[in-house]
Order: C-alpha cells, then structure tokens, then sequence
C-alpha cells in the first residue's frame, strides 16, 4: 500500500453576517472587522441596499482599512440601489492581517440593507 506525504489543502471559507446597513442620516457608517487567515489574500462581500421612500435613493460608500488605520481601498459606485446578489471583492491583501471596512451614508434618504463577509478567516462586530 502506497501512502502519500501530501496532505491535501481545502478552504476553510465562511460566511459571516447578517451586518446591517441601516442609516437615516448623511455621516451615518458602520461596519465589520475582517481578518484573514495565514495564507489568505482576499475576501468578499455580498450586499444590498436600498432607500426606504419612494423616490428616494440609498448612496454608499465603501472604505477598506488596514490595522494601522491607514486606507487600503476605497469604492463608491454613486447614489442608487443595490440589489440582493450584489458583491465586492478585496485582492491582493497582507495574508494573516486584521481589517475594517466601513459602508458611510452620503444621503440624508432613510435605507435598509445588508451585507455578509465571505472570508477564509474571521469576521465580527
């Protein structure tokens, strides 16, 4: 019987979240911390928002920030809704790091969403 020193390797993603994208006020943020596994380079986001009255428009932004508070992206695909099956993805990052990412309110239109984090690696309040 022949046996083989390759252990084979299988991501360990998962989905964490609901996180709520609730602001009624411009300013308004929140977010999620993320950190990624040894090894790991990226995550993803799954999200949707939208204005809660009739002609009124959600407006999000995006920020990705390292564990120095420094920028590492920032997104901002101007003032409509997401829809449910919208996503992000953040590549070519420091394996093994702790992150923050912030969605911030440009608007003063009341909106309802969410996202989820999809990370091989953990992701909280």
């Amino acid at each position: 019987m022949l046996f083989s020193s390759l252990t084979p390797v299988f991501a360990a993603e998962a989905r964490y979240g609901p996180f709520y994208i609730r602001p009624t006020d411009k300013g308004d943020y929140d977010g999620a911390y993320i950190h990624l596994s040894s090894g790991v380079d990226e995550f993803s986001v799954d999200y949707n928002y939208y204005g809660v009255h009739a002609g009124e428009k959600a407006h999000i932004t995006w920020t990705l920030y390292d564990s120095n508070g420094d920028v590492v992206e920032f997104r901002d695909y101007g003032e409509g809704d997401a829809e449910k099956g919208s996503s992000l993805g953040f590549y070519n990052l420091e394996p093994g790091t702790r992150y923050q990412l912030i969605w911030e309110s440009l608007t003063n239109n009341d909106t309802v969403g969410g996202f989820y984090v999809n990370v091989d690696g953990e992701a909280s309040k």
